[in-house]
């Protein structure tokens, strides 16, 4: 469920970005649009996720390199074969996988396009920096989900197609491909982060490291006043944030 949660709330936040960039919406929406938006993706994870809930058995396995034998909780289908199963991994793999990885570089697509059509007040030096700086973020975001989720999907739909027994070291690779696709977890903040500067500058605002934010700002466009910064990232002008990769949103 909390992979279902995590994937879904990146297309979440793809298609946030490109509703506010590609059709000039300046205000952030409502408490009660994200409570809604928040609840649909949990529900919807937990539907995704409640076969694995409620096909499972409670068995004894027996380890005789360890001389032991341990209790399991382990996948039991209908069927008795993995027909069941394969068809789970396929739905799983269209549903956490291609549909989102679609989703999202739609969304980015439009977003890219949007950004290279528009006309700039700024130097054309800074407005290409910027639109390089989005550039690269929106598709190392597309990058990392589709190659850190990949090697699992696949793996999981050949273990359930049994095409995986004739590896001796196969549980160790599931157990390699599941930390891979955990990564892309974390590391979509250290790319916000890294590649951003609005998320850097809400960051130190957030943790009141005034003087870091002053210093990052020699310019003065944005204050260690948490009033000023909130003034001007809200009410800055559309041109600022589109450059930026994000809408105007107040923090």
């Amino acid at each position: 469920m909390s992979v279902n949660v995590s994937t879904l709330t990146l297309v979440v936040i793809a298609l946030d970005r490109y509703w506010c960039i590609v059709f000039h919406l300046s205000s952030r929406i409502s408490k009660k649009f994200s409570f809604f938006v928040v609840t649909v993706t949990w529900v919807a994870a937990s539907i995704f996720a409640i076969p694995l809930a409620i096909f499972r058995e409670y068995r004894f396995e027996d380890l005789p390199a360890f001389k032991l034998k341990i209790a399991v909780c382990a996948e039991k289908w209908p069927s008795n074969n993995s027909r069941d199963a394969a068809i789970y991994s396929i739905s799983m793999l269209l549903l956490q996988y291609v549909v989102p990885l679609v989703v999202i570089c739609y969304a980015y697509i439009r977003i890219w396009l949007k950004l290279k059509n528009h006309i700039s007040p700024t130097p054309r030096g800074d407005t290409q920096q910027r639109r390089k700086n989005t550039t690269k973020m929106l598709v190392m975001m597309v990058v990392v989900f589709a190659v850190c989720w990949l090697p699992f999907h696949v793996f999981q739909l050949a273990i359930d197609l049994d095409w995986v027994l004739v590896f001796q070291e196969y549980k160790l690779l599931y157990s390699i491909f599941h930390v891979i696709a955990m990564c892309s977890t974390f590391a979509n903040p250290l790319l916000y982060g890294w590649m951003n500067k609005n998320y850097r500058n809400g960051f130190l605002m957030f943790f009141r490291c005034k003087n870091k934010l002053q210093s990052s700002q020699p310019d003065g466009s944005l204050r260690g006043n948490s009033y000023t910064f909130r003034a001007t990232t809200y009410h800055g002008s559309f041109r600022h944030a589109v450059e930026n990769g994000h809408p105007p949103t107040n923090v």
